[in-house]
């Protein structure tokens, strides 16, 4: 048994007309998965409606929100029983011995237009032994041929689209291999959480989608992405693809927080090159101080762009200062002589060029500041 502790914090900006939401962020109940406690919070005074599909035990949640900002913060404690089978064991269950309520994930969909792969995976799978280990074919071919980049698809983005382009997210990886087994008679359904155990390099904990395929005699999990760690995922909902199940659907004129997010980020990013540049400039340079530029490179990449953070730090010469600082908020004596030495330098540089005199006082009065400033701070401890 494995105990998760799961929190989802949603933000959105609605205009003037108000606009109905309907969520899909509620721990499913299951008989692998039990919901030991949760919570939910409203930014705004309005009680919303919940409601559990008999069948797939999808959890919703409907409300009507008003202008203005809206925050949701769903925590649930969830206890996930895994059943282990040996592989061999599982086998394909044909059509005429399929239950009824899983028929239905046989079908092309929206996203997963299995009628037009049918010659693509029976060239490809359809001489395989049958079981547990064409599926897992099927998962590594998609891995092979689709690689993961965040911000190459959209919600109009279809598996014959991925397979074109070759590039997408989590939601594509799925939907490709949905699509596949399908197409050799596998039923196979799409499946929403959370990516436990992503790397950081991909960013944030995010909504994670993964596939679900009918063996035996149950479904099993299988992640095509391979971003995530399957042990630890808290199933929110199943549908036949995305368009079934999404965490959010909007009906009105809403900003989604992520579009506030992913501008900040941007701006993160931007601050992160900057700075960097700036120290690389003050390094070769005399004309400004190189280690507070690396420090706030570092700082807004470990807040925007985590893989150029890890680049930083695992860097020879850049690592080794950035550390320090952060583990101890000391700076070495060396780096302090070099840094007040060229902003020194630029100090006097400035006075000779063609600038207003009010710019060279106050270009000179930043340098003093970040040079005071820099001088006082503690320097690294020497081990004898």
């Amino acid at each position: 048994m494995i105990r998760m502790d799961l929190q989802l914090d949603l933000q959105y900006d609605i205009d003037a007309g108000g606009a109905d939401f309907v969520f899909n962020i509620h721990a499913a109940h299951t008989p692998s998965q039990v919901v030991m406690s949760e919570s939910l919070v409203l930014s705004q005074q309005i009680l919303p409606q919940l409601h559990t599909d008999p069948i797939t035990r999808n959890r919703y949640m409907r409300l009507r929100a008003f202008p203005g900002p809206l925050k949701v913060s769903y925590k649930a404690l969830v206890d996930i029983t895994h059943q282990f089978v040996t592989p061999g064991l599982l086998a394909e269950v044909p059509v005429s011995r399929l239950p009824f309520e899983v028929i239905s994930y046989l079908y092309p969909s929206r996203y997963c237009q299995s009628d037009q792969l049918i010659q693509l995976a029976m060239r490809e799978f359809g001489h395989l032994p049958q079981g547990y280990q064409r599926v897992v074919a099927i998962q590594n071919w998609v891995r092979e041929r689709v690689k993961f980049t965040s911000n190459t698809s959209n919600s109009a983005t279809s598996a014959l689209d991925t397979l074109a382009q070759g590039v997408g997210v989590c939601r594509d990886f799925a939907h490709v291999m949905i699509a596949l087994c399908r197409a050799v008679n596998i039923p196979a359904r799409f499946t929403t959480g959370t990516d436990y155990g992503a790397d950081p390099i991909l960013g944030p904990p995010d909504f994670h989608a993964y596939v679900e395929v009918f063996l035996g005699q149950g479904w099993y999990i299988f992640d095509p992405s391979g971003t995530a760690i399957p042990m630890g995922f808290v199933r929110l909902g199943t549908a036949r693809d995305a368009a079934d199940v999404s965490v959010a659907t909007m009906f009105g004129c809403v900003k989604y927080a992520w579009v506030i997010q992913r501008s900040k980020q941007l701006l993160w990013r931007l601050l992160a090159v900057v700075g960097l540049i700036l120290a690389i400039i003050g390094a070769v340079l005399p004309v400004m101080p190189t280690v507070p530029f690396l420090l706030l490179s570092a700082w807004a990449a470990g807040r925007g762009w985590p893989a150029l953070e890890a680049y930083m730090l695992a860097h020879p010469q850049w690592g080794p200062p950035i550390r320090q600082w952060r583990e101890h908020g000391a700076v070495s004596r060396k780096a302090k002589w070099l840094a007040c030495t060229m902003m020194l330098c630029s100090g006097v540089m400035i006075w000779f060029m063609p600038v207003p005199t009010w710019a060279r006082v106050a270009v000179d009065a930043t340098l003093l500041t970040v040079g005071l400033w820099l001088s006082t701070r503690p320097e690294p401890l020497v081990s004898q």
